[in-house]
C-alpha cells in the first residue's frame, strides 16, 4: 500500500515530508487515502475511528469500497479518495453537525481562546491518530507532543497567514507563523507524526519481510528484459549449437597466421566475431543463474556453456603465440585494413614475455574450467545450502544481513551478527579450503607465466604499477589517525558505551527509516546525474525504468549484492537485492548505473576487440555517480539534521569503500604472500591475519566478537585476486574527477565523458590522465582522505 504524504495545504506538505524524510511509505497493497496531523488542543470531538468508519462507509459502492482506509483526528484534509468520492471532515473549535469553519475562522478562535489566559498557563496538547482499516483489521497509532506556547505572532490578512505552527524546543512550544520554504524542525507535528511513523514501520515491515518470494511471485517489470541477448531459451540453444561450430574452424587457422597480412586479418575478424558470440551466449547464461541459481535449467546451461567456452580456449590457444611470433607485425598494423585491430595487437605484443608455447598454452586453456571451482563452489555453498534462519520472524540470508545491521534495535543487530557468523563458522574449514585453493591457483598461474608472484600477475596485465597497490596501503596507513577519529565520533553519536563490529553500518543521525520506493529512487537518480548532460541522464533512466537493464527486487536463489554486466551485444543489465527501506540501495542503483554507462559508452565507441574497459577504470565510474547522488542529497536536505544525516552517510561510504576495501586488499597481499613464502594457509592462520587488520584499522574504540574474523571469509571478491583495491582507487579518482566536473565547465564534461568512450583504448593509467587524474601518484587517495577529514569536521560542527 502506498500512503500518500499529501494534503489541502502544500505548505504542510512539504513539512512533513520534511519532517518524516520520506515521500511515500510503501506497503504491500495499493493505497490512496492521506492523511496530515493538526492542532487538537482547544476543542474537538470527532475521533478517528469513527471518521475512518465514515469514510469506509462512504466508499460503499464505489471503486474504492475494498480499499483500506486511512484516517486521523486532526480536523483537517482527510479527502483523497481516488474517483469523484471526496470527504472534507474539517473541524476546528467546532461541534459535529455544526458547519465548518474557515481557516481564517480557526485563526481568530485560536486567538480568542488564548486572550486572557496567563501566558504561564498556555499550554497546548497536539495529538495526532492515524487509524488503518483493513478488512476486518483495525489498526490504531498516536503520537502526541505537548508544550507551553511562549508566544503568538499574526502575519498577513485573516490573522496568520498560514496555518498556526508551535514550534517546540526544550523550553516549550511557540506558536508562530512558518513562511514558505522555512524550516520547522521541532513543531509539533514532527514530533507527533514521528511517533505515528514508527507504527507504521511496523506494519510496512510484518508483510513485507515474511518471506523471500519465488522468481516466479515477482512482477515481469521488476525483472531484466533478457530479450536484446536471446527472445527464448531455444534462440539460446541454437546460437550455441552454432559456437560449436566455429570452433571447429579454429583448427584452420593453426600454422598459418605468418603466412600473410590477410591470413592474419581473417583470423582476426573470425576471433571478434566468434568471442563477440561467446561473450553474449556466456551474459545470457550468467545472468540467468544469478537472478535463480537453483533452477536446473540455470544450473545445466552454465555447466555446458562453462564447457564449450573450455573448448574454444584450448582450440584457440595457438593463436597468441603464433601472432608474437610474426617478425613483420608491426609493419602489418600500419595498413589501414588493422585499423580496428591496433589496440589489440598492441596490447597482446606487450605480452609476448609471458606467453608460453603453443602447446603449453593448450595444457592450461583445457585446465581453465577447472580453475572457477573454488569460487563456484563459495557461491552454492553460502547462497544456496547455508541457513541463517529467521531475526524475529524475518529470513536472515547475505541479501537481508544488510538491512539487520543497519537496525536501529541494537540487540537485532547483536542477533543477527552473531547468528550469522555463527552460521560461517560452522562451515570455516570448508571455505578456508575453498579459499585456500584459489590462492594457490592464482601463484600457479603467475609463477608458470614467469612472474615473480600474483601480485605483479595481477597488475601487469593493466600496466598499474605496484607502487600503486603498496601506495594505496601506505596512504591509507597515514590515514589512520583519522579513519580512529572517525571510529571515536560515531560512537558518541550513535550512544553506546562500548563500539562494537555490529555497530558499524548503524547511521550516525538517526531520523525516520527513509523509504524510497524503487521509482522515486530512479528519480533521484536522473536529477542527481544531470551535470552529466542529457544524453547520459536520458539513456541510464530509460535504461533503470522502461527499459529494464534492471533486475530489481530479491528472490529466492537469486545471487547476493548488486552487479552490471555490460556486454558489446544487448543491455548492459544490472542485478541489485533493492531494499526501499536501505537508502544505501540509492546509491546502489546509481552505482551500478555508473557501470552500465560506462558500458554503453565504450561499446558505442570502439570495435568489439577494443571495447572492453579495465575493473581499474570502470570503479571510477560507478563511484563517480555516488559522488553525485551524495550531492544531491545534500543540496537538497532542508534542515540541518537531514544535512548531517547525509553527510554522515558519505563518511560511511568513504570508511566502506577506500579504507575498507583497502583493507581488503591488504588481506590478500597478506595471505597471497604467506602461500608464496611456503607457509600453507589454514583456518587459524586465516582469521589471525584478519583480526590483526580489524584491530589495525578500527583502532582502539572498537571491540569485536570471537568470530569477528569470520568476515574474512565471507568476502566472494577474494576469489577474483587482487580486485578489491580498485574500488579504493576508483572512488579516490570519482572524487578528483567528480570535483572537477561539478567545478569546471564544457571541458573538463568532455574529458570525463571522453574516458568513459575510451574504453579498452588505452592502459587504465593514461586513460585517467586524459581524464584529469593521475593515479600513478599517491596524491588523489591523500586527497580523499583530506576530503573524509573536511566532512567529518562538517559531522561535528553540524551535531555540536
Amino acid at each position: 500500500m502506498d500512503i500518500l504524504l499529501a494534503t489541502g495545504n502544500e505548505h504542510k506538505k512539504e513539512e512533513l515530508q520534511r519532517l518524516l524524510g520520506v515521500h511515500t511509505l510503501h506497503l504491500p497493497k495499493d493505497y490512496s487515502i492521506v492523511f496530515d496531523c493538526e492542532e487538537t488542543g482547544l476543542t474537538f470531538e470527532e475521533n478517528a475511528m469513527q471518521k475512518a468508519l465514515a469514510l469506509k462507509k462512504a466508499a460503499e459502492g464505489t471503486e474504492c469500497e475494498n480499499m483500506p482506509v486511512l484516517a486521523d483526528d486532526s480536523g483537517l484534509f482527510v479527502d483523497a479518495l481516488p474517483g469523484e468520492l471526496g470527504i472534507h471532515t474539517a473541524r476546528y473549535g467546532s461541534k459535529p453537525g455544526e458547519p465548518i469553519l474557515s481557516a481564517d475562522e480557526k485563526n481568530t478562535l485560536l486567538l480568542k481562546n488564548l486572550k486572557g489566559v496567563p501566558q504561564e498557563k498556555r499550554t497546548a496538547r497536539f495529538v495526532c491518530t492515524l487509524v488503518l482499516l483493513d478488512g476486518d483489521k483495525t489498526i490504531e497509532a498516536t503520537g502526541i507532543a505537548e508544550g507551553r506556547i511562549l508566544e503568538e505572532k499574526a502575519t498577513g490578512e485573516g490573522g496568520f497567514g498560514y496555518d498556526p505552527v508551535f514550534f517546540c524546543n526544550d523550553a516549550g512550544c511557540s506558536m508562530a507563523t512558518l513562511p514558505k520554504g522555512g524550516k520547522d524542525l521541532y513543531s509539533h507535528r514532527g514530533k507527533a507524526a514521528k511517533e505515528i511513523l514508527k507504527k507504521i514501520e511496523e506494519i510496512t515491515m510484518t508483510d513485507k519481510h515474511e518471506e523471500i518470494p519465488d522468481r516466479k511471485d515477482i512482477p515481469e517489470e521488476a525483472k531484466w528484459d533478457l530479450s536484446s541477448l536471446y527472445e527464448s531459451d531455444e534462440a539460446y540453444e541454437k546460437d550455441l549449437l552454432k559456437l560449436r561450430e566455429e570452433i571447429k574452424k579454429a583448427s584452420s587457422f593453426r600454422g598459418k597466421l605468418s603466412e600473410s597480412p590477410e591470413k592474419l586479418l581473417e583470423a582476426l575478424n573470425w576471433i571478434s566475431d566468434t568471442y563477440m558470440l561467446t561473450e553474449r551466449l556466456g551474459n545470457y547464461a550468467s545472468l540467468n543463474i544469478s537472478a535463480e541459481a537453483q533452477n536446473p535449467d540455470n544450473q545445466k546451461r552454465m555447466g555446458v556453456f562453462s564447457q564449450v567456452y573450455t573448448e574454444l580456449g584450448a582450440e584457440t590457444s595457438f593463436m597468441d603465440p603464433e601472432i608474437l611470433s610474426i617478425e613483420a607485425i608491426d609493419e602489418w598494423m600500419k595498413d589501414e585494413k588493422f585499423k580496428d585491430y591496433r589496440v589489440y595487437l598492441k596490447k597482446l605484443l606487450r605480452q609476448k614475455e609471458h606467453t608460453l608455447s603453443a602447446s603449453e598454452e593448450a595444457i592450461l586453456a583445457k585446465q581453465g574450467e577447472l580453475q572457477e571451482t573454488p569460487s563456484e563452489a563459495f557461491s552454492v555453498l553460502t547462497n544456496i545450502d547455508m541457513d541463517f534462519g529467521t531475526i524475529d520472524g524475518k529470513p536472515l540470508s547475505q541479501s537481508t544481513y544488510g538491512s539487520f545491521m543497519l537496525d536501529q534495535d541494537r540487540s537485532v543487530r547483536e542477533k543477527a551478527y552473531k547468528q550469522f557468523y555463527e552460521t560461517y563458522r560452522k562451515h570455516e574449514q570448508t571455505i578456508s579450503k575453498l579459499y585456500s585453493g584459489s590462492v594457490r591457483q592464482d601463484i600457479f598461474n603467475a609463477r608458470v607465466r614467469g612472474f615473480n608472484d600474483a601480485l605483479e600477475s595481477a597488475l601487469y596485465r593493466d600496466n598499474v604499477p605496484r607502487s600503486v597497490y603498496t601506495g594505496l596501503i601506505d596512504a591509507v596507513h597515514e590515514g589512520f589517525p583519522i579513519l580512529h577519529r572517525f571510529y571515536s565520533i560515531k560512537k558518541k553519536a550513535i550512544g553506546v558505551d562500548e563500539l562494537r563490529h555490529y555497530d558499524m553500518y548503524v547511521p550516525m543521525v538517526k531520523l525516520p527509516r527513509i523509504i524510497t520506493p524503487y521509482e522515486k529512487a530512479c528519480e533521484i537518480v536522473r536529477e542527481a546525474l544531470s551535470p552529466l548532460g542529457k544524453d547520459y541522464v536520458d539513456v541510464i533512466y530509460r535504461g533503470i525504468t522502461t527499459d529494464r537493464w534492471v533486475d530489481r527486487y530479491e528472490n529466492k536463489g537469486k545471487r547476493s549484492g548488486a552487479f552490471s554486466s555490460g556486454a558489446f551485444i544487448g543491455k548492459p543489465y544490472i542485478l541489485l537485492n533493492y531494499k526501499e527501506d536501505v537508502v544505501g540501495d540509492v546509491f546502489t542503483l546509481a552505482h551500478e548505473g555508473g557501470h552500465s554507462m560506462h558500458s554503453y559508452y565504450s561499446k558505442s565507441n570502439n570495435p568489439f576487440i577494443s571495447y572492453d574497459y579495465t575493473i581499474f577504470e570502470a570503479e571510477v565510474a560507478s563511484t563517480f555517480n555516488e559522488q553525485l547522488v551524495a550531492k544531491y542529497y545534500i543540496d537538497n536536505a532542508k534542515d540541518r539534521e537531514t544535512r548531517a544525516y547525509i553527510i554522515a552517510k558519505q563518511l560511511d561510504d568513504i570508511v566502506a569503500t577506500l579504507f575498507r576495501q583497502t583493507m581488503f586488499a591488504e588481506f590478500e597481499l597478506l595471505c597471497h604472500t604467506q602461500q608464496e613464502n611456503g607457509e600453507p594457509l589454514t583456518v587459524q592462520s586465516l582469521r589471525k591475519t584478519y583480526r590483526g587488520l580489524l584491530e589495525a584499522y578500527f583502532g582502539p574504540e572498537v571491540h569485536f566478537e570471537e568470530t569477528s574474523d569470520l568476515e574474512g571469509l565471507r568476502i566472494p571478491h577474494f576469489y577474483r585476486a587482487y580486485y578489491v583495491y580498485k574500488y579504493a582507487t576508483g572512488i579516490s579518482a570519482s572524487i578528483a574527477l567528480s570535483e572537477r566536473v561539478l567545478n569546471g565547465g564544457k571541458q573538463e564534461l568532455d574529458d570525463y565523458l571522453g574516458f568513459l568512450k575510451s574504453g579498452g583504448s588505452r592502459f587504465p593509467i593514461d586513460s585517467l590522465k586524459c581524464a584529469g587524474v593521475d593515479m600513478s601518484t599517491q596524491a588523489p587517495v591523500k586527497a580523499a582522505i583530506r576530503k573524509f577529514k573536511n566532512l567529518l569536521d562538517q559531522f561535528e560542527e553540524l551535531t555540536k
